[in-house]
């Protein structure tokens, strides 16, 4: 079983859950199995969610000198691939870069996502097309890498699930020599307490009536109070947008931040899964992010 294959953009099939819980108490959701180290390597050579951020790059910053910032873009649980978790936020910032492009504003890139084990991998403007796996503290390093390279060293940072626990971690431990100019976390979820297998659970807990597992149904709780304050109080602008419209994998509101709730309207059982994964394109979202990353 091959978890990328389950879900698709916007409903999901009831089948496609059990079958979460099946793959994932196989060993779909360990990192510590031989196997799925070596099909985590294999992914590294297959992840084809930063491609329209490449394009992007190859065709729009040639002959660029001035950069304005960086722009940091991570994803969710298993987003790697070209399949229908993998592209949207990664396209919606290719789309908002080439608008800003269009103005003579260029930005510098750091891409990030969480393959199928959960294991991050991630790439930047330095190494184009170089795809690398690691870990959050790799990330953080690479971004204060770039920002060396544009004015003010400013850098502005979004995230979606996993993607926006990982935006948290990495904005709170940038030096402060970094100007975090701007935080969107998009439905953060912890990659701690809602593990692939933790969200099989929590589903199937739903559908016999009991209350879903806490960790995906909250903002990350994981995060330590000065993590959360770190972010609150050095960034000029952090937007947490959420839904509560998916009974069993949800964020919430998140202290300090602007809390913005993206409603939607479930109207059937194969629809429960989808405002979660379709809030990282949603144009609600994405007009509000734009305006102040443009800032």
């Amino acid at each position: 079983m091959v978890c990328r294959d389950l879900f698709s953009k916007g409903n999901v099939c009831l089948a496609g859950i059990l079958a979460l819980a099946a793959a994932v108490s196989q060993g779909c959701g360990r990192e510590d199995s031989t196997s799925d180290l070596r099909d985590d390597v294999e992914e590294t050579d297959q992840v084809t969610a930063f491609q329209d951020l490449i394009d992007f790059e190859n065709q729009q910053t040639k002959g660029v000198k001035k950069y304005e910032a960086v722009l940091a873009v991570f994803g969710g649980w298993n987003t790697c691939g070209d399949g229908p978790l993998g592209t949207d936020i990664f396209r919606r910032a290719a789309q908002m870069l080439k608008r800003r492009a269009a103005e003579g504003r260029h930005f510098r890139i750091v891409a990030a996502c969480f393959g199928k084990t959960s294991r991050l991998h991630y790439y930047s403007s330095s190494v184009s097309e170089t795809v690398a796996v690691g870990e959050a503290e790799d990330v953080r390093r690479v971004i204060e890498d770039q920002t060396r390279l544009v004015a003010g060293r400013s850098v502005r940072v979004v995230g979606h699930s996993y993607g926006g626990w990982l935006a948290l971690q990495t904005a709170s431990r940038l030096s402060l020599s970094v100007n975090v100019k701007a935080v969107a976390t998009i439905d953060p979820i912890s990659k701690i307490n809602c593990t692939p297998l933790v969200l099989a659970r929590s589903y199937l807990r739903s559908q016999f009536s009991l209350r879903p597992h806490a960790g995906c149904t909250e903002a990350p709780s994981d995060m330590p109070s000065s993590v959360v304050n770190s972010v609150a109080t050095r960034v000029s602008w952090w937007g947490n947008f959420f839904e509560n419209d998916s009974a069993f994998l949800h964020s919430n509101k998140m202290l300090g931040a602007e809390n913005h709730l993206i409603d939607y309207h479930v109207g059937n059982l194969l629809e429960i899964f989808s405002p979660h994964n379709d809030i990282d394109s949603d144009d609600r979202v994405w007009n509000v992010v734009e305006q102040k990353f443009a800032g």
